[in-house]
């Protein structure tokens, strides 16, 4: 495959260099696929073996119920892995994953890092040692994901959507080092995602505004002390 430039940067390979990323690429089958808005990358109830990097874009982490309400897991954006746990399981998904921008995914084979592919491990000049490196990489980003996905059942442990609110956005200006900041979600994803209704979140941040907690243009908030 042609490569993006874009690629050699990404998080998941670390410090490795050119020669040995594209020995990567080659042995787990790198492809890249776009998406349009709105088109499921993933559906729940399907087994899979690739991990997803976002090159362009936006996507989504949903669970869909059996009525269609929707809760939102998680947001992905530029340079993220997604669906790294289902790859390594081969578990079929609980969730699925949707494009919320036109996107551009890398897709990732994780099977010849659990099953000995000798033939196509000698093909790519690949050593053991550069496969450990690429697994533990892997590792810690599902550890990072794991402790960023435990921050949601912080964020959602409230039983007031006040204190859902301040869960998160203390949460994102602790992780923006600031007190304003921008966050990807618009109005009806936030409420998907602290899985609270629409109309009572939108109320609840007029409420916090007028009693100075916070100012907040569409996706952009100032956080402030009374």
């Amino acid at each position: 495959m042609k490569q993006n430039s874009n690629i050699y940067n990404l998080p998941i390979f670390g410090d490795m260099n050119h020669i040995e990323i594209n020995s990567i690429l080659e042995i787990c089958s790198a492809r890249t696929v776009e998406y349009k808005k709105g088109e499921y990358i993933f559906n729940a109830e399907s087994t899979i073996s690739d991990l997803g990097i976002v090159l362009k874009g936006r996507i989504q982490i949903e669970n869909n119920d059996f009525w269609g309400n929707r809760t939102i897991i998680d947001s992905v954006e530029e340079g993220n892995v997604f669906a790294e746990t289902y790859a390594i399981t081969q578990s079929p998904l609980m969730i699925d994953v949707c494009a919320v921008e036109e996107s551009s995914i890398l897709f990732l084979s994780l099977k010849p890092l659990f099953v000995h592919d000798i033939q196509k491990l000698q093909k790519a000049n690949t050593d053991s040692l550069l496969i450990t490196r690429f697994a533990m990489h892997i590792l810690k980003i599902s550890a990072q994901k794991n402790l960023h996905l435990s921050m949601k059942i912080f964020n959602i442990s409230s039983k007031t959507i006040r204190g859902r609110l301040i869960s998160y956005l203390s949460q994102c200006a602790a992780q923006n080092k600031s007190n304003k900041f921008s966050i990807s979600f618009n109005r009806q994803e936030l409420a998907d995602y602290l899985c609270v209704d629409r109309s009572a979140l939108s109320a609840e941040l007029s409420k916090m505004k007028s009693e100075g907690l916070l100012d907040v243009w569409k996706n952009n908030f100032s956080l402030s002390l009374p």
